[in-house]
């Protein structure tokens, strides 16, 4: 499919899942739309293993776009006191590969009502 696209004028592909860095064929896939020139992103919650963490820092001409949903109490109200380990994650990443491209996303909620 990557080499198909590719050809046929892709300029750009979003991985998203769930958590698409699980998928047992992930990083084959960046790399066959990278080996296209398709510039890859890819939709993370953050919470990735050191070894994953490693392997995104090798590639080249990445985005990873991470969830925070705000100030640490609201994002871990909503993702289960994470926000430090995020946080960690997206500092080592930007520490091995400072040419990599990090992006945040965030859902927008209204304040409950008491």
């Amino acid at each position: 499919m990557a080499s198909f696209l590719g050809r046929n004028g892709l300029t750009e592909v979003r991985l998203t899942g769930g958590e698409p860095t699980t998928h047992p064929n992930f990083f084959h896939i960046v790399d066959a739309f990278r080996e296209q020139e398709v510039y890859v992103s890819v939709a993370t919650n953050g919470l990735l293993s050191r070894r994953t963490l490693d392997a995104l820092a090798e590639r080249q001409h990445l985005w990873v776009i991470c969830s925070v949903d705000g100030k640490q109490e609201t994002h871990d109200a909503y993702r289960s006191g994470s926000f430090d380990r995020v946080v960690a994650n997206l500092k080592y990443l930007k520490q091995k590969q400072p040419e990599i491209r990090l992006r945040l996303t965030a859902v927008l909620t209204a304040p409950q009502q008491r």
